[in-house]
């Protein structure tokens, strides 16, 4: 068979031509924006435990091969699992059990209840998988862990307790510095929050906040050492309790590594503005007076929901939401400043700011950074006042604007999901998503789009 512009020719052996059909080439064509259909069914993959349960997925990991880690819950088993994906979006059987690899936090910390990861992360120099995770006790309170497996989907005997660790701040102040100081009063939003990054010393630099009771959130910042214990060097303790302007944090952001220091998006207070801010700690969690002033950056966008850092450039990118007093987020905003914090001309002090249009007011979910292109790849949703609204991922050039060839105009909706739990891109600029309807357990997929 020859195709011939739009025009299928069929021969017999001998040559003659037996039939023609004209076909429509643009319905083959895939855009960017669209379901790459090679990846699971149609461009979605639903996962399932060995009873058939749903998981829930809450992270995930592009690895250099293109395979992807997943960081998944159960809620019916309250098991935490780790998936691998094959390039096509099917179990890798080499990884775990048929492609999966579970543990239960309560098998081995009996005062424990369940493990739900909020992020996942992989040094592929060593092999190893680091998975962070908000630990309920029996009581309901609420502390970070951290589990350690190989790239085989096997847990680190060696680290913490059969591979995992888990940090009752509680009981390790003993009622000394982490609870010191007086509270903000009670917060709007008393949920779990964390983010991690991996450190080249094998360490684990670990962030979170989470609730004091029924009072307040607070937020620590830990070293963890290769073997899950903190490690003492830092702040004496292994931790230090994060606040500013003598007010608790409310929430953790984002926490990503700059050279040998790293940056911390966090806020006080939730609603209206003022609360965000990020900052710069050194490898000894001190803050850095370099960075923007005295160490922290204030300025736009109003809620800095993701930090990027790219090294070739050494620039900051900041995405987030404009913001007011009324607490209305209208615009997303994109911010990029130099590696100290200093303004970037092309930028100004407000930044960029764009519309996922229609009405409504804007969330942001997650962003990443392509470094090799010049892409900004956001996840976000638009929503109104009854909290109806699809999410999307739109991309950016790094020079501001919307990317015209993604999706239409540079954004790309995921029907019948609004909330995006996680972001990853492929080196071949593909993009891949968890996201779901309301957290519902059946309706987590995991998608990829052609970027």
């Amino acid at each position: 068979m020859i195709l011939f512009n739009d025009w299928h020719l069929l021969f017999n052996l001998s040559g003659t031509l037996i039939m023609t059909s004209r076909v429509s080439l643009s319905a083959n064509v895939a855009n960017r924006g669209d379901l790459d259909v090679s990846f699971g069914d149609g461009g979605k993959v639903h996962l399932l435990d060995e009873q058939g349960a749903d998981l829930e997925v809450c992270t995930l990991h592009v690895l250099g091969s293109g395979n992807v880690l997943c960081a998944a819950y159960a809620s019916l088993s309250e098991t935490t699992y780790v998936a691998m994906l094959d390039v096509n979006g099917n179990l890798d059987a080499r990884f775990g059990n048929g492609g999966l690899a579970k543990f239960k936090l309560s098998d081995h910390f009996s005062a424990t209840k369940s493990a739900r990861p909020f992020d996942l992360q992989v040094d592929e120099a060593t092999q190893t998988i680091v998975v962070g995770f908000c630990a309920e006790t029996l009581t309901g309170a609420h502390f970070p862990g951290l589990a350690k497996l190989d790239l085989a989907g096997k847990l680190d005997g060696s680290f913490g307790k059969g591979g995992l660790a888990y940090f009752n701040y509680f009981d390790l102040a003993e009622g000394g510095p982490l609870f010191a100081s007086p509270p903000n009063g009670k917060g709007i939003e008393l949920e779990f929050s964390g983010a991690m990054t991996l450190l080249s010393n094998g360490t684990v630099m670990l962030s979170s906040c989470q609730p004091y009771e029924d009072l307040y959130n607070y937020g620590v910042l830990a070293n963890v050492l290769g073997n899950g214990d903190l490690d003492t060097s830092f702040h004496e303790v292994g931790y230090m309790l994060l606040q500013r302007n003598g007010m608790h944090l409310e929430r953790i952001e984002s926490l990503v590594p700059q050279g040998s220091n790293f940056l911390l998006a966090a806020t006080t207070h939730v609603t209206g503005e003022g609360g965000w801010f990020l900052v710069k700690f050194d490898a000894n969690g001190k803050v850095a007076t370099d960075f923007g002033s005295d160490g922290y950056y204030d300025q736009q966008p109003n809620v800095k929901k993701s930090i990027l850092f790219r090294d070739d450039t050494s620039k900051i990118y900041l995405s987030g939401t404009a913001a007011n007093a009324a607490s209305q987020h209208f615009f997303l905003v994109v911010q990029r400043r130099g590696a100290d914090g200093e303004e970037d001309p092309d930028y100004g002090d407000r930044g960029w700011t764009g519309s996922l249009g229609g009405n409504g007011e804007t969330e942001v979910f997650a962003a990443r950074l392509y470094n090799p292109g010049s892409t900004i790849v956001v996840a976000a949703r638009q929503y109104d006042s009854q909290g109806n609204g699809d999410a999307v991922i739109g991309t950016l050039e790094q020079s501001m604007g919307w990317q015209g060839s993604f999706g239409k105009d540079g954004i790309a909706a995921l029907p019948e999901k609004n909330i995006v739990h996680s972001l990853a891109v492929q080196t071949d600029r593909n993009i891949v998503v968890s996201a779901s309807h309301d957290g519902s357990p059946d309706t987590y997929e995991i998608m990829r789009l052609i970027g």
